[in-house]
């Protein structure tokens, strides 16, 4: 079984404890974490992630420019915007693949890698 690599862009920690947390035990996953822009843009390089989970609302920091430039450079594959604001059209319009909110993020995600695993 492939295993999947994600890299999880949020300054919550109780957000990036629980999403990493689940990953994990749905297995064959290997899980990095970046606080900011600059952090998931370096990690990105370096591991490149087959999917990037990132939070909207960051203290100074603009995700959405972050998710062209990750486009930019050709990764990953699969990029999930995520916000406890309704901003899904914002996402899908600089390159992100779906929008998640954070409400229930992870039953929602859970959906989300349900509906992706299927359709391969």
């Amino acid at each position: 079984m492939k295993k999947y690599r994600f890299l999880i862009v949020d300054d919550d920690p109780i957000i990036t404890y629980l999403i990493p947390e689940y990953l994990r035990s749905r297995g064959n996953s290997d899980v990095f974490v970046a606080s900011s822009s600059n952090e998931a843009l370096f990690l990105s390089r370096v591991y490149q992630p087959d999917y990037i989970i990132m939070d909207y609302n960051m203290p100074g920091e603009n995700r959405l420019n972050t998710c062209q430039e990750l486009r930019r450079l050709g990764f990953p594959k699969y990029i999930v915007g995520m916000s406890s604001d309704n901003v899904s059209q914002e996402w899908l319009n600089v390159g992100a693949n779906a929008f998640l909110p954070k409400k229930k993020i992870i039953p929602n995600l859970a959906e989300l890698l349900n509906n992706l695993e299927r359709r391969k």
